[in-house]
């Protein structure tokens, strides 16, 4: 029954009875709403929105810089708060400042008229971890609503339920807590009203901040603004919405709630998926100079997006110009390149023809070279076989002669061996018989007589005829020995 009435409460004709200003992240931008009048005013990323008793003030993430956008007298204007990234959230004015959320720095800032920080609050030491998102003024307390005390970058993925908690800025006292993702402080009257977005309801409080109400909603609740009869609800379709809610909201959606009975009297579909921030715009006036400031905006910038335009399309004229140039000299280049390499072909083919011929002449001298040099090497093969078979035949004799010289000197030996033989004989009975005679008695008993032969020859006492005896007997021994040292020396060289 429950989704039924949704689905018959759901319709783009709604009567939004208050003049809304509304702004989307991710593909969003701030859009006005009024009546059956829905219309987009930019196309920039946008968070947090403020009203000022002159103007609009509205958080820009879409730029290289977290910029403030304003509208003040019908005059628009930008102001870059830092290089570096701030994850710029929200903005609110106080009796004292301009306030601002810095997310991905876990700080809460005050500004003055020039957008510089005149003082800080931070809630924790490494990026993004508090995720702290929005601020608001309330009985005499500068308020924020954040994630949960984490301590590292974005620790709170996937454990915000009931770590959420709303704090006094100035003392760090937690006012509020059990709340999951909370966003959206808003002060109606003496009461505080907020969304706790993961738990897709609604909550006010009391100014001792004691619970007074709760609300659900089929969807992530972020963006609250409490009119006079009606309270009207952001519900961001990709957040937290369930599969089986996809055919009920195919886009970001507003609940419009009756302040009385507190029921829903119907849902605005919007042309994004996200809501960040709605506000109620105070006085026509405000939404006349917003959409005059943003329509001279827009026709400023289309004037300088149709001079760019010619001028790059005159750029691009030009460069054409400069294309067709440079093509039609690259095809005259190609042309003449053409006929070069015509007559480089007809020149290359006449240079092949001689080539051609000259490799025919130089194959042909090749064959009778080679011819000849085949008929020489047979000469010279058959006189080498000629000259080698008469070394064969003087190697031949020359092994016959040097065989019968062989056999020469082999009987020679024969002969040499038998003669040396009998001299040993002959010497073996010379020394024989010389063994005998100075062996023998005789020998013995005759020295005396032969000491007085010498010594009477010795003397003269003997006559010539006997000394020459004597020496013809020492001649005859002599040859007798040096006959026998020679053929004892033939017999070594022989052997």
């Amino acid at each position: 029954m429950e989704r039924a009435r949704w689905r018959y409460v759901m319709r783009a004709t709604l009567n939004i009875a208050d003049p809304l200003f509304v702004s989307a992240p991710n593909g969003g931008g701030v859009l006005y709403i009024h009546r059956h009048l829905l219309l987009p005013l930019t196309t920039e990323d946008a968070t947090g929105l403020a009203l000022i008793h002159d103007g609009l003030l509205w958080c820009a993430q879409s730029e290289p810089f977290n910029t403030i956008k304003e509208v003040r007298h019908g005059i628009l204007r930008s102001t870059p708060l830092s290089p570096h990234h701030l994850d710029l959230h929200d903005i609110a004015v106080g009796p004292d400042g301009i306030y601002a959320v810095y997310t991905e720095t876990n700080e809460v800032v005050r500004l003055d008229e020039s957008y510089g920080v005149i003082e800080r609050w931070s809630f924790g030491d490494e990026p993004d971890s508090a995720h702290v998102n929005c601020v608001a003024s309330y009985q005499g307390r500068l308020l924020a609503s954040q994630f949960g005390p984490f301590a590292t970058h974005r620790g709170y993925k996937g454990r915000t339920y009931a770590t959420g908690r709303v704090i006094d800025v100035r003392s760090g006292e937690v006012l509020i807590d059990g709340l999951s993702q909370p966003h959206s402080l808003v002060v109606a009257g003496n009461e505080l009203w907020l969304c706790s977005s993961e738990d897709r309801t609604l909550l006010v409080f009391d100014k001792d901040f004691r619970q007074q109400r709760q609300f659900s909603l089929p969807g992530y609740t972020r963006g609250l603004a409490v009119g006079t009869e009606s309270i009207y609800v952001g519900l961001s379709r990709s957040r937290n919405i369930q599969e089986r809610e996809a055919g009920e909201f195919s886009s970001a959606v507003i609940a419009v709630l009756d302040r009385k009975s507190f029921t829903v009297t119907g849902y605005m579909p919007v042309p994004c998926n996200e809501i960040y921030d709605i506000r109620i715009a105070p006085s026509v006036e405000l939404v006349t100079d917003v959409m005059a400031s943003l329509w001279v905006r827009e026709r400023a910038e289309q004037s300088k997006l149709l001079e760019a335009t010619r001028l790059t399309m005159e750029r691009e004229a030009q460069q054409r110009a400069h294309t067709e140039m440079e093509l039609r000299n690259h095809f005259a280049a190609l042309q003449r390149q053409h006929v070069a390499s015509l007559d480089a072909r007809s020149t290359s083919e006449a240079a092949l023809v001689a080539v051609r011929e000259e490799l025919t002449t130089t194959r042909r001298e090749s064959d009778v070279a080679l011819d000849t040099l085949r008929y020489e090497l047979a000469t010279a093969l058959r006189k080498g076989e000629l000259a080698l078979d008469a070394v064969r035949i003087e190697l031949a004799t020359a092994q016959r002669e040097s065989d019968l010289a062989l056999d020469a000197a082999r009987v020679e030996l024969i002969a040499t061996r038998r003669e040396v033989a009998a001299r040993d004989s002959a010497i073996e009975l010379v020394e024989r018989e010389l063994s005998q005679i100075t062996t023998s008695r005789y020998w013995r008993w005759t020295w005396p007589a032969r000491a007085a032969m010498q010594l009477l020859r010795g003397h003269g006492l003997i006559g010539r005829w006997d000394r020459q005896l004597a020496g013809r007997a020492r001649q005859q021994v002599r040859r007798f020995r040096g006959r026998a040292r020679i053929l004892l020396q033939e017999d070594a060289g022989a052997t």
